[in-house]
């Protein structure tokens, strides 16, 4: 499977968790591209078997548990491309001291289901981060899931 995996980091955890996935996506026979929001077009989409969205939850024009505002030109590009069936699974990263923890997997999720993408595995949220506590098997659990 073809796996387009959408990516964007304030901190570096975001992208860390992005790369032991990809390894553990790789290391069970599928093809992973990364790509940063800002690289993505909507064709890209369109042609990949799958895609991951991976962010961290930030506060953006005044809205809190939003994705990394990178996500946004993308999500702006794709308002009216279809994803029917596609298959697609999110990764964020926040805080659980924040109100809107992980907000922005709800954010990506909704805009997914609204452009008829079909979630493959449940969102993986991780709180605080990536190299705290059990994150990294979290997400090697999560990626196998997936793969």
């Amino acid at each position: 499977m073809n796996i387009l995996l959408i990516y964007s980091t304030y901190s570096g955890s975001t992208g860390e968790a992005v790369q032991l996935a990809s390894t553990e996506l790789t290391n069970a026979g599928h093809t992973v591209t990364i790509k940063s929001p800002l690289e993505t077009t909507p064709e890209d989409c369109t042609t990949t078997d799958c895609i991951l969205l991976a962010s961290p939850s930030w506060d953006y024009e005044g809205k809190v548990g939003q994705p990394h505002e990178d996500f946004m030109p993308l999500l702006k590009s794709l308002e009216n491309t279809q994803l029917t069936g596609k298959p697609y699974a999110v990764l964020g990263l926040g805080d659980s001291a924040y109100q809107e923890f992980c907000g922005a997997v709800d954010v990506l999720e909704t805009f997914m289901n609204g452009r008829g993408a079909v979630k493959k595995i449940d969102s993986l949220r991780i709180d605080k981060y990536f190299s705290s506590h059990d994150s990294p098997e979290k997400v090697t659990a999560w990626a196998k899931q997936l793969a």
